[in-house]
């Protein structure tokens, strides 16, 4: 494992720059006034709707009497069994486990990919000082344990993958995403495991089924730009709320069209069956840029895509698309009470808070056209040295041969 500094940027960049702007919001604290850390993080009580949810199942009744209750029954597995405490104890509860959890995850994952002690150290800065995962908790929303069963769906055993990635489906169904990677990548025994787990998760809400997809699909047609990092707002920005048709195509293009790219890339690659398992984590930032409302707390399950990146930064210099990955996630890191008061010290106020409404969308779309890139970079640049190579090999053969 290399230690050159000259290699091992990515992750101490992303810790510097993080640690110094989680020193400056400590700082600012003393100045705002005397709400607590969490406020300024808080983007709304998702548990408060898990929780409901789950006590209408336990009554007989639909959990989507709930009205904000949206990902899919499977989702209230853990607010059932928390659900025998008082309100504010099983809060507690799930913003602990949650916590615990998607630590674990995280350190699992740089053990799993062997990183050094220093850039061991660095992770733990990074998701410890990531505004995102402190929105997710203070929310009690779902996404930290997205982590963990994103991460867990890489384990070694390919039946784990399966369970794991079946659990994720049936939580939020951005993971979805994931069935065409494993078909691309002939992965036929994770793919039927997955299915066969989400089955039976369903199996005790199938009367619940039509209220369940009704309210997943009434995300996609929900207009929301503060708060939100779908890369649909700079279209909605660009182009007018009214041109539907217009950010609608251009949305479309730009998720759709960089994911077709990495699927093809990913589709002639060949990797040995240890790195072969983690793929899955590449296509982190797709889940993190859809639908067209995209809470930003939902940016947590990056966490992971930048600690393969910070791995691959520990053998070998990386390549531009990759830094544009970067690039991205620092944007999507900005706390929004630090980027407003910074660009308010510069520009007018309403251009300050366009700007910082634009941040999260453009780091996504820049994670999404780097890991794109990077991707076609890494199979096609392997096959022109392949080809070369070969083509050296030709004029060295005797003449006749």
């Amino acid at each position: 494992m290399s230690t050159n500094p000259k290699f091992d940027l990515a992750g101490r960049t992303i810790a510097l720059l993080f640690a110094a702007q989680w020193m400056v919001f400590e700082f600012k604290l003393r100045s705002w006034d005397q709400l607590e850390v969490t406020a300024r993080f808080f983007l709304g009580h998702d548990f408060e709707f898990l929780y409901a949810a789950a006590g209408y199942f336990l009554s007989g009744r639909s959990p989507y009497v709930e009205t904000s209750f949206v990902p899919l029954p499977p989702a209230l597995y853990l607010p059932l069994l928390l659900h025998r405490l008082p309100f504010w104890n099983a809060a507690i509860a799930f913003r602990a486990i949650s916590f615990f959890l998607a630590l674990a995850a995280i350190l699992w994952l740089c053990r799993e990919l062997r990183l050094n002690a220093l850039n061991f150290a660095l992770i733990l800065v990074i998701t410890l000082t990531y505004g995102p995962f402190y929105s997710v908790l203070v929310g009690g929303n779902l996404d930290a344990l997205m982590l963990v069963f994103l991460v867990f769906a890489c384990a070694r055993n390919k039946w784990v993958r399966g369970v794991f990635l079946g659990i994720s489906i049936g939580t939020k169904l951005y993971s979805l995403l994931l069935i065409p990677v494993l078909v691309v990548r002939r992965r036929w025994r994770e793919l039927i495991c997955a299915m066969v787990t989400l089955v039976i998760l369903l199996v005790p809400f199938l009367r619940y089924m039509p209220d369940a997809f009704s309210s997943v699909f009434h995300r996609t047609s929900v207009l929301r730009l503060s708060s939100n990092e779908s890369p649909a707002v700079l279209f909605i920005l660009l182009f007018g709320q009214a041109r539907v048709w217009a950010w609608r195509s251009c949305y479309v293009l730009l998720w759709g069209g960089t994911l077709l790219a990495r699927l093809i890339a990913d589709s002639r690659d060949a990797t040995d069956s240890e790195s072969e398992r983690f793929r899955g984590i590449d296509y982190l930032p797709w889940m993190a840029g859809a639908p067209l409302l995209v809470f930003t707390y939902t940016g947590t399950i990056l966490l992971p895509f930048i600690v393969c990146l910070v791995k691959k930064s520990q053998e070998r210099k990386l390549n531009w698309a990759e830094w544009t990955s970067i690039s991205g996630f620092l944007l999507t890191g900005i706390y929004s009470i630090i980027g407003e008061w910074v660009l308010v010290s510069v520009f007018p106020t309403s251009v300050a808070k366009e700007m910082l409404m634009i941040a999260a969308p453009l780091g996504i779309s820049m994670m999404l056209i780097g890991s794109s890139l990077s991707a076609r970079k890494s199979v096609f640049g392997v096959s022109r040295v392949k080809h070369g190579a070969r083509d050296n090999d030709e004029t060295l053969l005797p003449a006749g041969t």
